[in-house]
């Protein structure tokens, strides 16, 4: 168990209890009739944490969620749940906007993260209130980086920071302030890889992205369930949203299994994936074959350390030392892992103090090694 282990703290039983009711594909369990360590308010505080509140508002009123809720936590669900409504109706609005005046730019762009699994042709959020759009986050081609930022300008967006990685954010002060813009050129894949983008976007235009009649660019179903994998993994665990958002995707219509393997191999995500898919079906019951996960595991060695560490991030009280090794964990190439780990166990006090004090074992260990093939080890 990985998202809910045997030492996690009351509430996220309790809060893992009615996700599952409201989302699982079978008939929801009848939930426990002791409830004397239900703390309402603790369940309440986790249920905003990990974006669920307005799940378990649709829960109760479809009758899924049986359990006698206090008026107070029924009613802060149900106000989730119409802030949520009235956000994604505005949020939708400016993104169809700042769509068309790429689309006017001759610029191409896709929707990514949240926005995409809101729209596209499948609908897996029939409901617009059920899951709240934090911000809105595109995907663009390098060359039309500088062009898209002054289309951002047009609309109304401004940047706040400088560049990071492959990444500019934006905000809108007059229209939407605490609407924040995630502007992309690359995705970023396992952590620790000596390449920090995996994917350019111009790849995932061209190879992940379908075109619509008109012209535009949407995100594959598969594409899909890959950026909220390794959004759920790279927080460990957290934000239940994300794995919602897996299990909506598969189990809208029959997925391709095959397509998602090799994907994840070409991507260099195996590991976010697996994990992912295992919390998913762990949380909300996702129907998910043995087979899929054995070809996307890695070793039986990492793979048990990545299930205790991940398992011991969801612990009461748990620091941030299990969350860190977790996410070394999720690295595609073991050699890649390794250095991580081993730059990761080096003193803290300054690059050039920390090697110096650094074993030499550790300090070739955290060296750069040319790697002879891109294809990832399963170690």
């Amino acid at each position: 168990m990985i998202v809910v282990p045997h030492q996690a703290p009351p509430a996220r039983r309790w809060l893992a209890q009615f996700v599952y009711a409201s989302e699982a594909v079978e008939a929801p369990v009848d939930l426990p009739e002791d409830v004397s360590s239900f703390d309402p308010a603790a369940v309440l505080a986790l249920a905003f944490q990990e974006g669920v509140a307005p799940l378990l508002h649709l829960g109760c009123v479809n009758g899924r969620i049986h359990a006698p809720l206090p008026d107070s936590f029924r009613g802060a669900c149900e106000a989730a749940y119409y802030r949520n409504l009235r956000q994604n109706i505005r949020t939708l609005k400016t993104g169809k906007r700042i769509l068309d005046a790429l689309r006017a730019a001759s610029i191409s762009a896709a929707p990514t993260d949240g926005w995409a699994v809101m729209g596209g042709p499948f609908r897996y959020y029939e409901d617009p209130g059920s899951r709240l759009l934090e911000s809105l986050e595109l995907m663009v081609r390098e060359s039309d980086r500088e062009q898209a930022e002054s289309v951002l300008a047009g609309v109304g967006f401004q940047r706040v920071a400088e560049a990071r990685d492959s990444e500019l954010s934006f905000r809108n002060d007059d229209a939407d302030p605490d609407l924040p813009l995630d502007l992309r050129w690359g995705w970023q894949g396992s952590v620790g890889s000596s390449q920090p983008i995996s994917v350019s976007g111009d790849q995932f235009l061209d190879r992940l992205c379908d075109t619509t009649v008109l012209g535009y660019h949407r995100t594959a179903r598969i594409t899909n369930l890959v950026v909220a994998s390794i959004r759920a993994a790279t927080h460990t665990m957290g934000r239940w949203i994300w794995l919602d958002d897996i299990h909506r995707v598969i189990t809208a219509v029959p997925m391709n299994w095959d397509e998602l393997v090799t994907t994840a191999q070409r991507w260099r995500v195996r590991a976010p994936v697996y994990a992912s898919l295992v919390a998913a079906r762990e949380l909300l019951g996702t129907p998910i074959p043995r087979d899929v996960l054995r070809r996307l595991s890695p070793g039986p060695v990492r793979r048990r350390l990545l299930h205790r560490s991940l398992a011991a991030s969801q612990g009461k009280g748990s620091g941030c030392n299990a969350a860190r090794a977790a996410r070394l964990l999720l690295g595609e190439n073991w050699w890649e892992v390794a250095r991580a780990a081993a730059r990761d166990a080096a003193p803290r006090h300054g690059r050039v103090q920390a090697w110096g004090g650094a074993s030499p074992a550790l300090v070739r260990l955290s060296q750069s090694m040319r790697v002879a093939s891109p294809v990832a080890d399963n170690s």
